[in-house]
């Protein structure tokens, strides 16, 4: 069904502007559009048997008294098919009787070479019938991608204060993991995959030793994961941007120690109940005296000092199965608060978040022990296959990175800076290049496009990780629990590599939510019109509501620039099949006109030829004879100068006469008249 958010017309995807402009309709109009364009072609291919008919009339050496002029297609290609039938190759294969193979063909005095052109002729544009709006319809081999349009229920790039609780925003992860599990988990022969997330370019694994912590936090003889999305255009990230710029995003994780960052902290006896004295913090010790002063936002409290053996208190004591991140929610580090995480974990080109995963009163479903990192248990619970953890909790560290790269003006081609922690952390000399390669307003796609869908707390990664917390289950390995009185289970878990499953789930899901995120932007219920930051006049600054790409089946792309081309050569061909009173008249007068042209360039060439050798010449004289009067004229002036006489003004006084040129006396001649 057509949806108010879609456009229908004419616009440009700026990804593949090679391709031309693209004309979004409905699937009906797209029907009788192409409709029409079949129409067309079966009309041209009558027109253009008469001109196929008139030129081999005409290119006949003799002229026999037939029906030539008005022979249909069919009756040309009955013909070419008795000429094939009498051929001797033919006569050796058929199987009719061979008095009936030398029955004489129909006395129609003509080649059968029309014949064959008759079944050229239809071949080719029943073809071309089908071909031409196949091709101009993408081939219509599934849902087209379309762009979006401004609507009073888009929120602009720029809005806040959207009301945003809770409830919704546990659907909105319950929806990404409902998507992901139709489209990369475990698949079903009756589950629906959404279109809009088939195939997205999601992060690549990397496997190596080389752990990005210093070395007492790393543990030994583990992985290092890579998780990388390369080069994502404005394209990838669903929003049609002109602006050429790619952005990857890098996430380095590896297990840690926890140990050198586990405090003592003592608590009131009332508190011991709901509260251990231990607590876990990423927090610098150097700017805190007192452990009971550490940051909760950089913390949690734990029942023990996660020594080897803890998990099996954890097992005794009841809690229940916890996966949480730090930092917390809204605590952002950034270069003003990176001081504020312990040595161990800065980064000076990366942000850092740890995972922790305290398995709580849970057993791991094994037929060996798991030597998993972040899952490990080695003890076995009363008998197999059950394990229990050999810690209270396991931790994962994490760096993410961001790489911008741009055609740069000023390095004279494609140009990659530095990675950075973050988008707005700007390396050296990158926010001025950006301006002058692209401009200002451009440049706000920078911001808009990859800020607004990969770092912010609509859409960031580390913003769907903690949120996602929140559920039930937060992690890959199901966990099963009877009652609150016996421990849960954790089933179908790899003993050696499950944490490596659990982080490639975990970020190919907030890829799904982010772009999930994207287009909600235009496909909501509430009413936005008057929710925005845009300044007067300026609606290009901020808004996305019109430049999201979504894909839907409803409608029909069509290639602008390629439906005009059939359209003007079919009329063009329908024009010359009308015009055959003119052809002849054309045929008869070439010559005349050829000879007329090459005459006429011989009569031009001669008068350019007279008029520089007879005119120009004169020109130049009459130049010469004005020179000559000009002179003459000079000379009179000098030799005859006139008086002018001017009053001066002066009161009473008897006017006096002020000869003109200098006042200098006159010559005396004996000629001079005066």
């Amino acid at each position: 069904m057509p949806l108010d958010y879609v456009y229908t017309g004419v616009w440009l995807k700026y990804d593949n502007p090679a391709k031309g402009a693209t004309l979004t309709v409905t699937n009906l109009a797209a029907l009788f559009i192409l409709g029409g364009i079949m129409i067309l072609v079966a009309v041209t291919q009558s027109r253009t048997w008469i001109i196929i008919r008139y030129i081999f009339t005409k290119c006949r050496s003799l002229h026999l008294k037939d029906d030539l002029d008005d022979i249909s297609q069919w009756v040309a290609m009955k013909i070419w098919w008795e000429q094939v039938k009498k051929a001797p190759a033919f006569r050796r294969i058929s199987r009719s009787d061979p008095t009936q193979q030398n029955r004489q063909l129909l006395d129609y005095h003509v080649s059968p070479w029309i014949g064959l052109g008759a079944i050229l002729n239809t071949l080719l544009f029943a073809i071309g019938g089908v071909v031409i709006p196949w091709l101009l319809a993408d081939g219509w081999l599934g849902a087209p991608e379309v762009r979006s349009q401004q609507t009073d229920h888009c929120v602009d790039a720029w809005a806040k204060d959207i009301p945003e609780n809770n409830t919704s925003v546990l659907s909105s992860i319950l929806l990404s993991e409902a998507i992901w599990e139709a489209c990369y988990g475990e698949k079903r022969s009756n589950s629906y995959c959404d279109p809009n997330f088939a195939g997205i370019e999601g992060y690549s694994l990397k496997i190596g030793t080389d752990c990005p912590f210093p070395a007492p936090i790393c543990l030994r003889d583990q992985p290092t994961l890579t998780f990388t999305r390369a080069n994502m255009t404005p394209h990838e990230l669903s929003i049609n941007s002109r602006l050429s710029m790619t952005v990857s995003h890098q996430i380095t994780c590896g297990t840690i120690s926890m140990d050198p960052f586990i405090y003592q902290v003592p608590q009131p006896p009332n508190m011991q109940l709901v509260r251990g004295n231990f607590t876990f913090s990423i927090q610098n010790p150097s700017l805190v005296k007192d452990p009971s002063q550490l940051n909760p936002e950089l913390g949690l409290n734990m029942r023990t000092d996660n020594s080897l053996g803890s998990g099996l208190e954890m097992l005794e004591k009841g809690n229940g199965l916890l996966l949480s991140i730090l930092p917390v929610p809204h605590f952002k580090v950034t270069p003003e608060t990176s001081d504020l995480l312990h040595p161990l974990l800065r980064q000076p080109d990366g942000r850092t978040f740890v995972f922790v995963f305290r398995a709580g009163a849970t057993l791991q479903l094994s037929t060996r022990p798991i030597s998993d990192p972040f899952f490990s248990a080695s003890t076995l619970w009363e008998g197999p296959p059950f394990y229990v953890p050999d810690r209270e909790a396991t931790a994962i560290g994490c760096i993410e990175r961001f790489q911008v790269c741009f055609d740069s003006k000023s390095a004279g081609g494609y140009r990659c800076y530095p990675w950075m922690s973050a988008l707005m952390d700007f390396p050296k000399g990158m926010m001025p290049e950006l301006l002058l390669s692209f401009g200002l307003e451009l440049s706000m796609d920078y911001i808009k496009v990859f800020d607004r869908n990969l770092e912010i707390n609509a859409s960031s990664l580390l913003d769907f990780l903690q949120r996602r917390t929140n559920l039930r289950r937060p992690l890959l390995a199901p966990q099963l629990r009877l009652n609150p009185t016996n421990p849960g289970v954790i089933r179908n878990i790899d003993s050696a590599r499950q944490w490596i499953l659990e982080l490639d789930a975990l970020f190919s899901k907030a890829v799904v939510w982010q772009k999930m995120r994207t287009l909600s932007f235009i496909n909501n219920d509430n009413d936005y019109s008057n929710n925005t930051l845009l300044p007067p006049g300026k609606p290009f600054v901020a808004s996305l509501c019109d430049r999201i790409l979504l894909i839907n089946g409803d409608y029909t792309n069509i290639n602008w620039i390629g439906i005009w081309i059939p359209i003007v050569f079919l009329l063009l061909l329908c024009l010359i099949s009308y015009a055959d009173a003119f052809i002849e008249w054309g045929f008869k007068y070439i010559w005349v006109l050829l000879y007329s042209i090459l005459y006429a360039n011989i009569f031009i060439h001669l008068i350019i030829k007279w008029v520089r050798k007879y005119i120009l010449p004169s020109k130049e004289i009459l130049a010469q004879l004005s020179n000559s009067s000009g002179e003459m004229m000079a000379w009179v002036r000098r030799k005859y100068r006139v008086c002018f006489v001017q009053p001066r003004r002066g009161g009473d006084a008897e006017q006096e006469i002020e000869l003109g040129n200098n006042s200098q006396p006159l010559e005396e001649f004996e000629d001079n008249p005066i």
